[in-house]
């Protein structure tokens, strides 16, 4: 089914059950001035009880993205982070957060003309917040 919500300018298509988002589904959260622009910010994936569960990703209007695991609504779990340079975080986040691993741990991917470089450990790197 279908919901849209005009006041905060939002729609959502997918399953539902108990009246509440539930499987899989996309919520789409438009521009809230001027002509509305389809795809400002996007989540296509899993849902439980109207909040984001399980896998998804989510597409910011600013070009990044986020393609992962989420808990109760939350960045949750293993997950990458494309920046809107290209170059991308990949690895744990809980809370919302990228959150700090070992260093041997620490994966760097770098987009090369649109296309998913190398995958490189970096000796001494700091995750990037």
């Amino acid at each position: 089914g279908m919901m849209i919500w005009y006041d905060s300018q939002e729609k959502y298509f997918g399953q539902w059950s108990e009246n509440l988002q539930n499987g899989y589904g996309v919520h789409i959260w438009y521009e809230s001035k001027g002509e509305q622009k389809y795809l400002r910010n996007r989540y296509v994936g899993e849902w439980y009880n109207s909040k984001r569960q399980g896998y998804g990703i989510f597409f910011y209007s600013n070009g990044e993205r986020y393609e992962g695991m989420w808990n109760d609504d939350y960045k949750d779990g293993f997950g990458v982070f494309t920046f809107q340079n290209g170059s991308q975080y990949i690895g744990k986040f809980q809370n919302d957060r990228m959150i700090e691993v070992p260093t041997d741990e620490i994966f760097v991917a770098n987009s090369n003309g649109g296309k998913l470089g190398h995958i490189s450990k970096i000796k001494g790197a700091k995750t990037i917040r």
